[in-house]
């Protein structure tokens, strides 16, 4: 958007420290840092009064207070002011959005428990595709094919969605274009070991995939598809996962 109006000005706001310094370093990249500035803030405390455009991008329903960020958008912006709300795509109708995708889950009353819900089935997601990297690269190194190593896994109890969908379709072709980056998978992973860690959960093999996550980042970028999270592993281990022949 900075690139797009070069006369306007920018603020960004994430309760998310990490995610703050990413977009930070980001604007600087794109030249447009004297123009837009990120800052650590709640969606129902960020600061500032006169706002002409407020922009909420698939976020308010994850938020365990939306009625309070909705009122403190509107009173944030200026008279003339407009708010920008980007969700997911929804039927009018509820009858119509009852399908496998959009069926309704109720986690309980408490605020933030499908914030929390969200976190604990990301970092399986996570953990799946770090997990699913090491194996593939021990097995291909040790002379396995890897679309035989696939096949007999997704036969087997090892199966997951990484095995099922990502490494057929973005790791074995070299595509690595699942969809969401690895910056985005570090931000949940690092709000649920933060969340565990308050809770006093013991989380260490959820702790050993953030730091495959933070080397990721580190060494390829946060903007990268999640999953290039093999890429490090391969690096070090001197072998590619990728199609080949039968045999």
């Amino acid at each position: 958007m900075a690139q797009a109006y070069p006369k306007s000005t920018f603020v960004g706001f994430d309760y998310h420290p990490q995610s703050i310094e990413m977009a930070q370093q980001a604007a600087v990249k794109a030249g447009v840092s004297e123009r837009v500035k990120f800052e650590v803030a709640k969606a129902k405390d960020f600061p500032g009064k006169g706002y002409q455009l407020v922009a909420f991008f698939d976020c308010l329903h994850d938020m365990g207070d939306p009625d309070g960020a909705a009122r403190h958008v509107l009173a944030s912006l200026d008279a003339n002011g407009a708010w920008m709300i980007v969700e997911p795509f929804a039927h009018d109708r509820l009858e119509d959005n009852l399908n496998p995708i959009g069926r309704v889950f109720y986690v309980g009353a408490k605020p933030g428990l499908g914030q929390t819900m969200k976190l604990c089935n990301n970092v399986l997601s996570a953990a799946g595709s770090a997990a699913t990297s090491e194996s593939m690269v021990m097995g291909v190194k040790a002379g396995l094919n890897p679309r035989i190593m696939l096949d007999v896994i997704n036969a087997s109890s090892g199966r997951s969605t990484a095995t099922e969908q990502k490494f057929p379709d973005a790791v074995l072709p070299r595509t690595f274009n699942q969809g969401f980056t690895a910056g985005l998978m570090k931000k949940d992973v690092d709000l649920f070991v933060s969340e565990a860690k308050a809770l006093g959960v013991p989380i260490n093999v959820i702790e050993a995939g953030a730091a495959l996550l933070k080397l990721t980042c580190d060494e390829l970028g946060p903007d990268k598809d999640i999953t290039e999270i093999i890429k490090p592993i391969e690096q070090r281990a001197g072998v590619e996962v990728r199609e080949t022949g039968a045999g």
